[in-house]
């Protein structure tokens, strides 16, 4: 949210808690409401409050009772059950019927970071459901490979690490390329 509609929000929130009444804009009427809001971060309010990212009113407006759910990546126990709800939510999507997950997959999920939290988690099954073969109960860690934010950082490293590198297997290339071209 920038600057101009957390002042709009704040208005807004500001009528809203101050005795659910306020005056109609434009108008004498004053107009009564029964709000209420949710709202949620990746940040932690208070520090965005000290790095004067978030406004200190709004922040005191918004948390009269706060739960914090820490990310996934520090509740591994809830991998398997939340890899069983999305498995189930997307086996209809895709004409499936899957029904296990196997303990390589569900291992790796467990050792991963999820810097993505739970959205990266549902893609990444998602993508898995899409992959596993039709007649497969069983999702498996070769349907999901490569997927994993991580292990594509790894690949990346897998990469020549100098020019020299690129040069190399461009001449490769090039001297296997050409006696093709010729006939």
């Amino acid at each position: 949210m920038d600057q101009l509609d957390a002042s709009v929000f704040a208005v807004k929130a500001s009528a809203g808690s101050a005795g659910r009444q306020f005056p109609q804009l434009g108008g004498s009427e004053t107009k009564r409401t029964n709000v209420k809001i949710i709202a949620a971060t990746n940040v932690e309010p208070l520090e965005a409050i000290e790095k004067g990212q978030l406004r200190r009113d709004i922040y005191y407006r918004l948390s009269m009772m706060s739960i914090r759910i820490p990310p996934l990546r520090e509740r591994k126990a809830d991998i398997g059950h939340f890899v069983k709800f999305y498995v189930n939510k997307h086996n209809g999507t895709f004409h499936k019927q899957v029904q296990y997950v196997s303990k390589d997959l569900l291992k790796k999920l467990e050792e991963y970071d999820w810097p993505g939290n739970v959205r990266e988690l549902e893609h990444v099954i998602v993508y898995g459901m899409s992959m596993v073969d039709e007649t497969s109960s069983l999702l498996q860690y070769k349907d999901i490979k490569g997927k994993l934010l991580l292990e594509k950082q790894a690949d990346r490293k897998k990469t020549p690490e100098s020019l020299e590198e690129v040069r190399n297997s461009a001449r490769r290339f090039v001297r296997r390329w050409l006696p093709m071209r010729k006939n």
